[in-house]
């Protein structure tokens, strides 16, 4: 049995935490209350900067398992893994949009 290569892992791993960021950051947009304050805006902004960075990373491994240079050492990936990254990159558009928007909202609409 061949041992897993470091960046498969940390592509598994960093899916999985940036998904359960989402999740979280889709259960607190839930919460009823409005953004008053600023402190309040950027805790938001931040829980959805986190998801977009992991995910951001999960994507640049993607790129990195995928290079045929280094199939030879480390093995032929699974279509897996072309499955999960395109759900990262659906999640990590979804985040930008939500980062974008937040941002649209504190340069133009804010006073």
């Amino acid at each position: 049995m061949q041992p897993v290569p470091l960046k498969r892992v940390f592509f598994w791993a960093l899916y999985v935490l940036g998904s359960l960021f989402l999740v979280f950051r889709v259960l607190l947009s839930l919460v009823p209350g409005r953004i008053n304050d600023l402190k309040i805006f950027l805790f938001y902004l931040t829980v959805d900067a986190i998801p977009a960075n992991l995910l951001f990373a999960c994507y640049l491994l993607y790129r990195k398992i995928m290079d045929t240079r280094n199939w030879r050492s480390e093995g032929v990936p699974s279509g897996t893994y072309r499955l999960f990254s395109f759900l990262a990159s659906m999640e990590l558009a979804f985040c930008l949009l939500r980062v974008g928007g937040m941002m649209f909202y504190l340069l133009f609409e804010s006073k």
